[in-house]
């Protein structure tokens, strides 16, 4: 049992940050992913000057809820996917209680690969594939691109994610369920649509775990 002090207050305090901005992106806010970023490096982000508030808690050992890795070739399906209407394609985050597992604090944050970049395909053949985790969207998000910070560039895999038009990730469907022609969807809110998710995943740890 963790005692009631000031950081046990201020975990409650983050947790709300996180449900009220989390309502207001499924309200059509997606901006609000930025905000979200930030709460989650104020959560889970340690540096040799700052400490997470779950480090400080010592709640690091703590176990979290996490998406399954399904799609190994594509990992951010295993929490976005794409859809169509008139004003064109976009991401949307999954929030499929049904699909979550149990990992640790470790895994969840910092080691399972949720985007690999370049993208597989021709056009990036010969280049090498690197890994991306929750940690490396969320950072980039809250201190690059508007969440607590802006920089003037940021990282490849993140512009990729964020990229409008040709350079957007995107995937090729059937356009209808079962058979027939394809196309390719393509989206510029998937990091967003990312990072809402990842919320997901911490706000059903918070109930199911009881911080």
């Amino acid at each position: 049992m963790i005692p009631d002090s000031r950081l046990v207050i201020l975990l409650r305090e983050q947790l709300k940050f996180l449900r009220t901005s989390a309502r207001e992106f499924d309200r059509g806010n997606e901006a609000e992913s930025k905000r979200l970023a930030t709460t989650l490096r104020v959560l889970f982000h340690n540096t040799n000057h700052s400490k997470s508030l779950f480090h400080q808690l010592g709640m690091e050992g703590c176990k979290m809820l996490r998406a399954p890795e399904q799609f190994r070739k594509q990992e951010l399906l295993d929490h976005v996917f794409f859809k169509t209407d008139k004003t064109g394609s976009f991401a949307v985050p999954r929030l499929d209680q049904s699909r979550l597992t149990e990992t640790t604090l470790e895994v969840w944050w910092d080691l399972q690969i949720v985007h690999s970049y370049p993208p597989s395909t021709k056009s990036y053949a010969g280049i090498r594939r690197i890994q991306y985790t929750r940690k490396d969207v969320v950072l980039a998000a809250a201190n690059k691109d508007g969440g607590a910070h802006v920089d003037p560039t940021l990282e490849e895999f993140y512009k990729h994610l964020a990229a409008e038009g040709e350079g957007a990730v995107g995937m090729t469907v059937h356009v209808t369920p079962t058979h027939g022609p394809r196309e390719q969807l393509r989206a510029e809110n998937t990091h967003l649509a990312m990072i809402r998710d990842f919320t997901f995943e911490v706000l059903e740890s918070a109930e199911r775990y009881q911080w």
